[in-house]
């Protein structure tokens, strides 16, 4: 049941942008045997599964350095997770992204007192050396100044998807 957690959580952030429409196409709905639905099924094997767990290092100009882990799930062009930052403090937060080739952009929400922290986040996929790096930025501030960091992260394992089917070469199914 340790799990159990995080899954909701991965539900939710996928649930949210199915919610708000950010994971769709350009809303005009596909004629059976259409060009454009061709065109979405080429577009969908374009698309970079980044889904799975992965695990590194993260620098935060609030907090210094200290260890990261990622937890994603993806449904075409959305996804969701969480991302832990173990340093000083133990810090997770929930982030979703729009997922273009292999640039993840999108938002995350960190816990804070008195309010919670708003990030805009931005990462990049290596597929050849499964490492996610990226950076992120708290616009207005979280503790009176602007927060800002930078992660590194290797992928350790990927979760299966049923809207692609080729595996991920040389890396484990989570």
């Amino acid at each position: 049941m340790r799990g159990f957690p995080i899954r909701k959580a991965i539900s939710v952030a996928i649930g949210g942008f199915a919610l708000t429409a950010c994971g769709g196409t350009s809303g005009a709905p596909p004629l059976a045997g259409s060009a454009a639905q061709a065109q979405s099924v080429q577009n969908e094997a374009q698309i970079t599964n980044v889904s799975g767990q992965y695990s590194g290092t993260i620098k935060d100009s609030e907090y210094g350095k200290g260890k990261a882990t990622f937890n994603v799930a993806q449904y075409k062009n959305a996804a969701g997770g969480i991302f832990t930052v173990i340093g000083t403090q133990t810090v997770s937060a929930p982030a979703t992204y729009v997922v273009s080739g292999t640039t993840l952009r999108g938002t995350g929400v960190s816990p804070g007192s008195p309010i919670a922290c708003v990030f805009t986040e931005s990462a990049k996929y290596d597929s050849s050396t499964r490492v996610l790096s990226g950076s992120y930025r708290a616009p207005h501030g979280c503790s009176g100044e602007a927060q800002s960091g930078t992660f590194t992260m290797k992928r350790q394992c990927y979760y299966a998807s049923d809207w692609v089917a080729r595996p991920e070469n040389g890396l484990k199914q989570c």
